[in-house]
């Protein structure tokens, strides 16, 4: 259409110089015409290459679009002027002109509403849009700030949990690890902590159940897989007990149903504990659990109840060299020698075990295993009054949610030292075991009293 009004425009300045030739005015005044013609073609072309612009920049379209109304005034008046002149042929080419002209002018303004109007529904549609985007932001930003307040409140309740439990309040540990994890459900370190203290408090179902839990989040977390072999393992104890009672009962050469089936299980759970061991133990050979002993202690044990003394042996020097000044892996290597039958040897290294366990008590009152390990020594070395002052400790340290500890002891005495040592020093030892079942009497006694 522009293309159209031009070639008519052009056409109509064409035609003037035959109208010029039909008028009988002097060469004069013709060569002024021409001139004005020419600046008046020079103009009106200027004029719609602007507007060619505008159709291109919509938000310049009114401005062309009044300078071309401007040039259309002006040419009316020049034509005005020249129609005295040429007469009756030039007002006709100026409506000629002008009647593309104005259908130009239309054409823009209607270009130019609807280009209002598009730009007024864009608008619209964007500042819809972006109000959805404002309130999804809000809503994911106030979710964010209520992650981190939750993960703030979990990790300062595990701190919590972590403190009851070096305090021995098990069972206080166990419900604030739980509150912790309603705040913060995909962390792992508080399940492993929770499974941790289940597994100290011989609740082995719900141990299970948060140690699987913390590997599901993070099947590299070394110390839930070593905590799940410690789980194990102390299932296996329980089921080989029991194994032990039942043959108590109905005679060594007997074999019932019953008794098969707990052997069966007995040997997949030791057999599941050590893979757990094993493959948290490559990968972190000096990881240690949350008493602060080497994990190699724990396989150690494994392995002795599986009677590998080679292993176990092996397992305990490994513990030694991660925790050097921690009784645990000492005493037990004594006992292994006195399971070699070299009973000279077992007494050298209780020496050393008095002395560590002596130093382990010194800078941790609270620590119950280093006072085990110190009644073991000493009684093992003949110390039997120094013995029984630290056994009055060890039941005053004792926990009632967490009866492992006291249970360890008395099966360390009654069924490995008591073996192991000379006729002489065993009626001490029979002396503590009889005092800690006095004590265990005396604590279910007032537990039944509150119960009543």
């Amino acid at each position: 259409m522009r293309r159209v009004t031009i070639i008519l425009l052009l056409i109509a300045l064409f035609a003037l110089p035959l109208a010029l030739a039909a008028q009988d005015d002097d060469a004069a005044t013709d060569d002024a015409v021409a001139i004005d013609l020419e600046a008046l073609a020079a103009r009106v072309e200027a004029a719609l290459s602007a507007v060619d612009d505008a159709l291109e920049e919509i938000d310049d379209t009114k401005e062309l679009t009044l300078e071309l109304v401007g040039l259309t005034v002006e040419m009316f008046g020049l034509f005005e002027g020249l129609s005295a002149v040429f007469g009756i042929a030039l007002p006709i080419i100026v409506a000629i002109a002008g009647f593309f002209g104005f259908r130009r002018l239309e054409r823009s303004r209607e270009e130019l509403v609807e280009a209002r109007e598009r730009f007024e529904t864009e608008m619209k549609d964007k500042g819809t849009a972006l109000e959805e985007l404002s309130a999804q932001m809000e809503g994911a930003l106030a979710l964010q700030r209520k992650s981190s307040t939750d993960a703030s409140i979990a990790l300062g309740l595990l701190a919590v949990g972590q403190s009851q439990y070096r305090g021995k309040d098990n069972d206080g540990a166990i419900r604030t690890f739980q509150q912790a994890i309603g705040y913060d459900t995909q962390n792992p370190i508080i399940l492993y902590n929770l499974g941790y203290v289940q597994t100290q408090s011989s609740k082995f179902d719900d141990a299970l159940e948060s140690l699987h839990e913390a590997t599901r989040l993070d099947e590299n977390f070394l110390p839930a897989k070593a905590a799940l072999g410690y789980v194990y393992r102390r299932i296996g104890d329980q089921k080989d007990t029991e194994v032990q009672r039942l043959i108590a009962e109905a005679g060594k050469d007997r074999m019932d149903d019953e008794v098969t089936r707990l052997i069966a299980e007995r040997v997949r759970d030791y057999n599941t504990s050590e893979r757990y061991f094993i493959e948290a133990l490559n990968e972190l050979p000096k990881l240690i659990d949350e008493d602060g002993e080497s994990w190699w202690g724990a396989l150690g044990g494994l392995y002795r109840r599986r009677s590998q003394l080679a292993d176990a042996i092996d397992a305990y020097e490994r513990a030694a060299e991660v925790t050097p000044k921690s009784s645990y892996p000492f005493s037990n290597l004594a006992m292994l020698q006195a399971e070699a039958g070299n009973i000279k040897e077992m007494l050298r290294r209780f020496e050393r075990v008095e002395q560590l366990a002596y130093n382990e008590v010194q800078n941790d009152a609270d620590n119950i295993w280093g006072y085990n390990d110190l009644v073991t020594a000493r009684l093992a070395l003949g110390k039997a009054e120094a013995a029984f002052e630290a056994l009055e400790e060890v039941l005053q340290i004792a926990s009632k949610d967490s009866p492992y500890a006291l249970n360890s002891l008395r099966e360390t005495l009654a069924d490995r030292l008591l073996q192991y040592l000379p006729e002489e020093r065993r009626p001490a030892i029979r002396q503590a075991l009889e005092r800690i079942a006095q004590f265990e009497a005396e604590r279910a006694g007032d537990s039944d009293d509150v119960a009543g």
